[in-house]
């Protein structure tokens, strides 16, 4: 029998053991940092993205105001899920809603909605950045906005697209009257846009 052999085999062998456990050692503290810091990461992103909330619903409550609307909403564009070919079925969510003493809230029902349920109101904004609606009567022509649109019971609507900071549209804001309304102040409806622009893009994860 090659001793020799054998013992170069066991000192391989050894060394592979060794190699293997130090690399097993090194993985599992990675992953104990990361989880760690995943744990960590957790209760700071609850306490901006609700810092963040305070300070749009804030702001939003002080336009109404300013303004005299009704309600304003605010609808985030997002991928909820793929349709069977893979192509991406996007939709919006109203991720913000304030409304005046008596008015009935509709944010719990404007969820998940594809986009395709509301294409001539979309498109106008993606081309123009607004779409204002100065009484709602006389867009009874447009479908299907007007069917749906009408469950609002609002007379005139101000929408103005909300963009990422490289441009893109990420949502919209949509300002709502019961009674047919000029608003005069149309820099206050600016504001509020870059407001909620900068609001939401401080929560991205870069």
């Amino acid at each position: 029998m090659d001793w020799e052999l054998i013992k170069n085999i066991a000192m391989t062998l050894g060394s592979v053991a060794a190699t293997l456990a130090i690399s097993l050692m090194t993985f599992k503290k990675k992953m104990d940092e990361y989880l760690s810091q995943k744990k960590e990461n957790v209760p700071k992103k609850v306490i901006r993205q609700s810092n963040a909330d305070q300070k749009i619903l804030t702001k939003m409550e002080q336009v109404k105001e300013l303004l005299g609307a009704d309600r304003i909403l605010v609808f985030d564009f997002h991928n909820g899920e793929h349709f069977a070919n893979g192509r991406s079925a996007l939709r919006m969510s109203a991720t913000y809603e304030v409304t005046k003493y008596g008015v009935e809230r509709k944010q719990g029902s404007l969820q998940k909605l594809p986009l395709s349920i509301l294409p001539n109101l979309i498109k106008e904004l993606l081309s123009k950045g607004y779409f204002i609606v100065d009484n709602f009567e006389k867009f009874n022509y447009m479908q299907p906005e007007y069917s749906i649109c009408g469950t609002f019971k609002m007379k005139t609507l101000y929408n103005c697209v909300l963009r990422d900071n490289v441009g893109a549209p990420v949502g919209f804001v949509s300002i709502q009257f019961k009674e047919e309304t000029v608003v005069k102040n149309t820099e206050a409806i600016n504001k509020l846009v870059w407001f909620i622009e900068e609001e939401i893009e401080e929560l991205v994860e870069k």
